[in-house]
């Protein structure tokens, strides 16, 4: 899926904006829709790695590319925590549930990683896109939502070779 991501950003970027959909946080939701509680936050460290290491930022100073690990970490953390209790409550084999805890989880780690780059910005000298950090973050969110729709039907029809058969909820008690 990252090797996928990286190959398409150029094709499915939004137009002149950098804002492209997460295919990689779709599938970190879909894991954690279906892995034991104790092996989603290893999936998101994962994700989150492989994320950071595909996305190349720019010195002010030299210009040259720098690649900070930890954001994207830090923010599928976050997503992967939400998808976990999340699922508890929804419906797991079903599109509309990823679509809407895509969009979701996408929206809490983006901005995540938007405030942690925003904040190192601001003793480092990284090229950003200033204020329009967030809205970008958030239009990424949404368009991760909409490639959530086709991506979706694909793993879930083939949830099976990854190994998920079986339905994680634990049931929704409120006590």
């Amino acid at each position: 899926v990252a090797g996928l991501e990286y190959g398409l950003r150029s094709a499915l970027k939004l137009g002149e904006t950098p804002i492209t959909p997460s295919l990689m946080m779709v599938y970190l939701v879909f894991v954690c829709m279906f892995v034991r509680a104790s092996a989603a936050p290893l999936a998101a460290i994962a994700v989150g790695l492989l994320m950071d290491l595909l996305r190349e930022m720019t010195r002010e100073s030299t210009g040259g590319g720098v690649v900070a690990v930890g954001p994207s970490v830090l923010g599928c953390l976050l997503a992967a925590s939400f998808a976990l209790n999340m699922r508890g409550i929804v419906y797991q084999k079903n599109v509309p549930t990823l679509v809407v805890l895509s969009g979701v989880g996408a929206a809490l780690g983006f901005m995540t990683t938007a405030f942690v780059l925003v904040l190192r910005s601001k003793y480092d000298d990284l090229v950003l896109a200033g204020d329009h950090q967030f809205v970008l973050a958030l239009g990424s969110a949404l368009y991760t939502a909409v490639a959530a729709i086709p991506l979706g039907f694909l793993l879930l029809a083939i949830r099976r070779l990854f190994g998920f058969e079986r339905d994680t909820r634990t049931g929704f008690r409120m006590e």
